[in-house]
């Protein structure tokens, strides 16, 4: 399989002439992480009928979900080929070049298929390709999985934009803690410490905006890129979904609202998890995906309270050493704006009190009994356990 990220990549996919069959324009959102993207993706896929009416095309056959738009495999096709470890790329069973390259060829097929299939009511030059996928910010941090991507989508379109939302480092960060603990990582410091005194969980470029810009700017152009602030006085009705259909020129009443989701856990429920995952570390001992999803549903479900949040002056730090590449970016797409971002750093607290690890076990092993106790009750018409009491089974 060649690595050139020129047209050679499709001699080695088989070029398809489907030129009467290019999209006029193609609408690319990558995110960022942690802004709302998953309520969005629900949103665009329940509502695929509806924006194809309205000239926008959202694909099914690039999302390896049901529902959800979520076009993961922009990334699997368009990661570097060394990247086999990649857990998107390991979700969809490429463990070799063989394997790689039979997927890029079944991906562009696919995609292929589908743009055939569309009711020929108007030319699909007059449509818009409409595609998301937040793990483009994320994982692909070379220009040449940039380049990939974009040939990949040449054969499919003539023109782009490129839609991100930006949001204050440390905010994304606290958030990413979250998903962190929910993958299986323990003992991570809360917000991302490059000093080397502690375990790295997420790479610093993943918070250099004008780095990402920068990279994508250069591939598709930087008149391409629509950048966004992902905060709620600059966002059209408050809203990502709202905003992003606002800039589409569509009318975000007209479209069925998703339920918003990826809810934090609360901070006691969040170290009870860090706990767990340290002990299946040690241990050795692994749950199952249906079982990891299962105890992280009842875990959320219990949850009372905000998440674990650092001390303001550690935020404050966190934020403050980005301040270079937030300048940049502002700079260059917010020339009006004195500053990038409104921090938000007075919702900070001077002082952080850290729950009991063993306090916040009995508290999530509680609140687990409740849950069973209610799930047994109703299997067997039975009264639910009073609270507090142990359930007991035979």
């Amino acid at each position: 399989m060649s690595n050139l990220v020129s047209a050679d990549l499709w001699d080695d996919l088989g070029l398809w002439d489907g030129s009467a069959h290019r999209f006029g324009h193609c609408v690319l959102h990558i995110g960022m992480e942690k802004t709302g993207t998953t309520t969005l993706q629900d949103m665009l896929g329940a509502n695929r009928t509806a924006l194809l009416e309205a000239g926008y095309f959202v694909p099914n056959t690039l999302a390896p979900y049901a529902k959800r738009a979520n076009h993961e495999r922009l990334t699997t096709f368009a990661l570097s080929d060394t990247k086999l470890s990649d857990d998107l790329r390991r979700n969809a069973k490429l463990s070799n070049e063989d394997d790689l390259a039979h997927h890029r060829e079944a991906v562009a097929q696919a995609l292929r298929d589908e743009i055939l299939a569309l009711p020929d009511t108007v030319s699909n030059s007059a449509r818009t390709l409409l595609l998301s996928n937040e793990h483009c910010q994320s994982r692909l941090t070379e220009p040449d999985e940039v380049r990939r991507l974009k040939t990949f989508l040449d054969e499919f379109t003539e023109s782009y934009r490129i839609v991100v939302y930006l949001r204050p480092q440390h905010d994304v960060a606290v958030s990413l803690y979250d998903q962190a603990l929910k993958a299986g990582y323990a003992d991570i410091p809360l917000l991302p410490d490059y000093s080397g005194r502690s375990p790295l969980w997420v790479h610093r470029g993943f918070f250099d905006y004008a780095d990402l810009l920068e990279r994508w700017g250069a591939v598709f152009g930087r008149d391409a890129m629509d950048v966004r602030l992902y905060r709620r006085d600059q966002l059209a009705g408050g809203d990502v979904v709202r905003d992003f259909l606002d800039r589409l020129g569509l009318d975000p009443d007209a479209y069925a609202a998703a339920p918003t989701t990826n809810a934090s856990m609360s901070a006691a429920m969040q170290i009870a998890l860090n706990a767990i995952n340290r002990y299946l570390q040690r241990s050795g001992s692994k749950f199952t995906p249906t079982q990891r999803d299962g105890l992280i549903t009842c875990l959320q479900a219990q949850s009372r309270g905000p998440g674990r949040r650092p001390a303001r002056r550690e935020a404050a730090a966190f934020y403050h050493s980005f301040a270079l590449s937030n300048e940049a970016v502002r700079a260059q797409y917010f020339p009006d704006q004195d500053t990038l971002f409104d921090s938000g750093l007075d919702r900070y607290s001077e002082t952080v009190d850290e729950p009991d690890e063993v306090d916040c076990l009995a508290e999530a092993l509680i609140s687990i009994n409740g849950v069973l106790s209610r799930v047994l009750a109703a299997a067997t018409n039975a009264q639910p356990a009073p609270h507090g009491q142990v359930i007991t089974t035979r």
